[in-house]
């Protein structure tokens, strides 16, 4: 049995390599900044057990002290009080330990030349910090795992700008760290552009009408994004390593990363483009990100900032951050679900209707999710605690249902074409989320969104229509794989700016036309039929209105299951969500007949034996449907 040991190990190396992890069990999780005892104790009697904390690395307005206290220095008592708090309220609780990297106060007073929390490339260009960081990784999971191993089920790395995301917040600032380190990559790469980086002037300024850079004249610029965000994949990665050789094969990584659907501006500047590197580690299991910004109000289509089916596809498992403020507690406008006033009793319905949607939109796309209770309180409402003690009984028996996606628009982004970005022109702001955004008013229609190359993973049988507003870089393979699997099979294909106007290594607007069907620049939204599919084309994805959208889901033959826009769905072959601001009787049209229609918050069967149901919806509301064949 010894002789097997080594054998059996190897098996199981290889395994992890090969990125074969078994996908992580979806659940629920509470979190907050603060001690919110309370709250913990009332989400562990509605059965949501699995607390989430963090361990800051300096003081952070949450009730406890830093734990990261100098240089080799760790006040573990502070550690200690976090989970006997918790398990005061919830004996059961599981723990998720978000573990922060982040440059601590008495580092950066004591002369380390930047603060991670607003310089995170800089910091991942520092052997300094990294260093320091490993240390105290290292450290801290020892004493964890030695003490709390039992209740430890998960860790997760945070690090960077926005709430420890690894967000970089500096556009492409150089100094003399990245100086340095650019310098070691040009080498490794195999490219020479100079001994700095490029200067931030000359970023700002692209060839072709100041947005995408010309590779023939321009190669410095690109080869710096790519190192820029290469840099932050490399700690990240190396940070994960580290996570996993340090705790049991079981046990669970997290972490923020991968922000392809927030703001256009920002994709090759926020240090999440070499996404798909990151996602393609074994090292981890699972990463979260909050829904997005620009579209949470009510009558909102939501969705993450990330891309759910990259992760699917490469069997790991996203959780969707619910950090929505409640009417009564909207510090802030854009972060609330509702406009009402504070003192609006109808406001709750609004909560309690956002909520919902946040919740059908996590099990339709088989997410975990995080309760993120941010500054405690958020969720106390009876109205809305009494939702999520139904929704908690909806998770319990599907939350991990694995039903194949039902949506036939697809949306394609490119990691690679990123580099190519000039973050700084206007333009770039409606690249991405601008598109989801219509994507969610135009007719109730479902839709994925993954990348480029998760195409060659993908089935594309089902889906009608595909849109694509960052293809920049198409070399000769790129492009016969698109006319192979995607140009074809009477689909529509929607092109944005500058499709495959770039090869890798000139550029040449020529191109355009080759996919568009129309010359580059063509004014309004043009529609041209190719030959067994249809290319669109628009310059901006601001002319793809929710109407446009609307449009050209109806000519490419896309199932609306409701009529008119404004009521965003989520679909899978079980599962059918539909959020509305408006109230009213709405007739929902299925893609077949089934045996049996249960609206599930209510419980109450809807329909029998039909292709279509009619259902009244409160104002606003959320509802899901389990369709049984």
């Amino acid at each position: 049995m010894k002789k097997l040991i080594p054998i059996l190990s190897s098996i199981l190396a290889l395994v992890a390599v090969a990125g074969e992890r078994p996908r992580v069990e979806a659940r629920q999780i509470y979190r907050s900044f603060m001690p919110a005892l309370p709250q913990t104790a009332a989400f562990a009697r509605l059965g949501i057990t699995a607390r989430c904390f963090l361990v800051s690395e300096d003081v952070i307005d949450d009730g406890y002290p830093a734990v990261w206290r100098g240089e080799g220095k760790y006040d573990f008592a502070a550690f200690d009080s976090q989970v006997a708090d918790i398990l005061k309220v919830s004996p059961e609780a599981k723990l998720v330990c978000i573990v922060d990297l982040n440059t601590p106060r008495w580092l950066t007073s004591s002369g380390l030349p930047f603060d991670s929390h607003n310089e995170i490339s800089t910091a991942c260009a520092s052997g300094e910090w990294k260093r320091q960081a490993e240390a105290w990784l290292r450290a801290m999971i020892e004493y964890a795992e030695a003490k709390y191993g039992d209740r430890i089920i998960s860790y997760m790395l945070s690090a960077g700008g926005g709430l420890s995301e690894w967000f970089e917040c500096d556009d492409g600032r150089a100094n003399r760290i990245k100086n340095t380190a650019w310098r070691a990559w040009e080498k490794a790469n195999g490219v020479w552009h100079g001994e700095a980086c490029p200067p931030e002037t000359d970023l700002a300024k692209a060839a072709l009408d100041n947005l995408i850079y010309d590779p023939a004249t321009e190669r410095a610029k690109i080869d710096y994004w790519r190192f820029y965000n290469d840099i932050i994949a490399d700690s990240v990665l190396g940070f994960l390593r580290i996570t996993r050789e340090s705790i049991a094969p079981e046990k669970e990584i997290g972490l923020f990363f991968g922000y392809s659907v927030k703001r256009g501006q920002i994709l090759s500047s926020f240090g999440h483009a070499d996404v798909e590197r990151v996602f393609d580690s074994p090292d981890f299991d699972w990463v979260a990100a909050p829904g997005t910004y620009s579209d949470r109000k009510i009558g909102g289509g939501t969705g993450s900032q990330l891309v759910p089916l990259a992760l699917e596809l490469r069997g790991k498992r996203f959780l969707h951050e619910i950090d929505h403020r409640p009417h009564d507690k909207a510090d802030h406008p854009r972060f609330a679900l509702s406009n009402r006033a504070k003192d609006d009793p109808l406001g709750f319905k609004d909560d309690v209707a956002g909520y919902t949607r946040e919740f059908a939109y996590a099990l339709v796309k088989h997410a975990s999710l995080w309760w993120f209770d941010m500054r405690g309180g958020w969720f106390d409402a009876p109205e809305v605690m009494g939702r999520i003690a139904r929704l908690k009984t909806i998770y319990d028996r599907l939350g991990s249902d694995d039903s194949k996606s039902s949506a036939e628009v697809l949306m394609v982004l490119d990691p690679k074409s990123f580099f190519y970005i000039n973050n700084q022109d206007p333009k770039c702001v409606a690249l991405s989320s601008v598109l989801r955004k219509a994507l969610n008013h135009a007719a109730a229609v479902p839709f994925d969104i993954c990348y480029f190359d998760d195409l060659k993973k993908i089935d594309l049988k089902q889906y009608r229509l595909v849109l694509m507003p960052t293809a920049f870089e198409l070399d000769a393979a790129r492009r016969a794989f698109l006319k192979e699997k995607v140009l074809c099979d009477g689909r529509y294909v929607a092109w944005t700016f500058a499709p495959g106007v770039t090869d890798g290594k000139t550029m040449d607007v020529a191109r355009v036309e080759e996919l568009a069907g129309v010359p580059f620049r063509t004014p309004g939204v043009a529609v041209t039929p190719r030959g067994g599919w249809t290319a669109v084309y628009a310059y901006t994805n601001e002319l793809y209105t929710a109407q446009v959208i609307a449009d050209i889901e109806r000519l490419a033959g896309v199932h609306a299951y409701l009529d008119g826009p404004e009521t965003p769905v989520f679909a899978n072959e079980r599962l059918l969500a539909v959020h509305t601001a408006k109230g009213g009787k709405r007739t929902i049209r299925l893609r077949q007949r089934v045996a049996k229609v249960v609206e599930l918050v209510s419980g109450m069967t809807v329909a029998e034996n039909a292709d279509a149901f009619d259902y009244t919806f409160d104002e606003p509301d959320s509802r899901i449907f389990e369709i049984i064949r």
